[in-house]
């Protein structure tokens, strides 16, 4: 544990991080009466992680083709314990690039840029939760939260399994923000230093400025290769000043839009009788998320 440093007194006492019930926990039985669970099946966990998952693949099929995902669900009793530690680690304040957190969209991650001037770049990292390692895990909360190792080791083995977060774990998306965050402050300092807007949105990071350009996206990269991560290189996209995409919202002239796909699904869905009124009624109440949105 040698690349990291603890977080710094002054973001702890700014933040009030000393007053959360996550922080500094320093001993295994403190740790099971903060989760709320028995100390001795969160042992078990710790010691034989697999037998407490549930391992699945789905199947998503996008533009014609068909693509698989490893899911890795954890079960009933894990995944309270799971829910509790996302609760909790909800309550650090998040920073003001970060959406996908409570009370923000994905919407209002797009309508942060739309206002902006200059180009977008959006990335996209890839597999995100499984190319984020135990040992990461391990260094936020021996760092971080302040944990002695032993504590923060026992507690990397409850939030992962077969070394790395799990892809279908309410707890996944909170976390690997909290891991990674070193590499997501490292942007956003490079990012601000050049008046550029960064937003993040779970692995969707995009950027709109007059200063983003190629020069720029490698200077990106080369932080996300240094944190062990790759970006997925179909996903990279520029867009200029007038039409933009940010998470499958358009932007024309600063107005977001909801892509062609939503449209069009939603003309399908009224002229067939057969279809779902819940899914309907779920892609237009979007729409209508996103006049409101507008109107911010």
């Amino acid at each position: 544990m040698e690349s990291l440093n603890y977080a710094n007194l002054e973001y702890v006492q700014s933040y009030r991080l000393q007053d959360l019930k996550i922080f500094n926990i320093q001993r295994k039985k403190q740790l099971a009466y903060i989760l709320q669970s028995d100390f001795n099946f969160l042992k078990a966990v710790k010691n034989h992680s697999n037998q407490f998952y549930q391992f699945t693949t789905s199947q998503t099929l996008k533009n014609g083709v068909s693509k698989s995902r490893e899911l890795e669900v954890p079960n009933k009793l894990l995944k309270c314990v799971h829910k509790r530690i996302g609760q909790l680690l909800s309550e650090i304040p998040a920073p003001e690039y970060l959406f996908s957190k409570k009370k923000s969209s994905c919407v209002l991650n797009a309508k942060a840029h739309a206002g902006c001037r200059g180009l977008t770049l959006n990335i996209d990292i890839r597999k995100f939760f499984p190319s984020t390692s135990k040992f990461q895990v391990e260094q936020f909360f021996g760092y971080f939260l302040q944990y002695p190792r032993d504590i923060a080791q026992f507690m990397a083995s409850i939030c992962t399994v077969n070394d790395h977060i799990p892809t279908g774990s309410s707890l996944s998306l909170v976390l690997t923000y909290w891991t990674n965050k070193p590499m997501f402050d490292e942007m956003y300092k490079i990012s601000k230093a050049r008046n550029i807007k960064m937003t993040v949105y779970v692995d969707d990071i995009s950027f709109t400025g007059t200063k983003v350009n190629d020069n720029f996206k490698r200077k990106i990269e080369a932080i996300i290769t240094k944190h062990g991560h790759r970006l997925s290189l179909d996903k990279i996209k520029f867009f200029g000043t007038q039409r933009k995409y940010i998470n499958r919202i358009l932007i024309i002239n600063g107005q977001l839009k909801p892509n062609s796909e939503i449209s069009r699904d939603i003309r399908i869905l009224k002229k067939d009788p057969n279809s779902g009124a819940d899914v309907r009624l779920g892609k237009q109440n979007y729409v209508k998320y996103i006049e409101k949105v507008n109107q911010l």
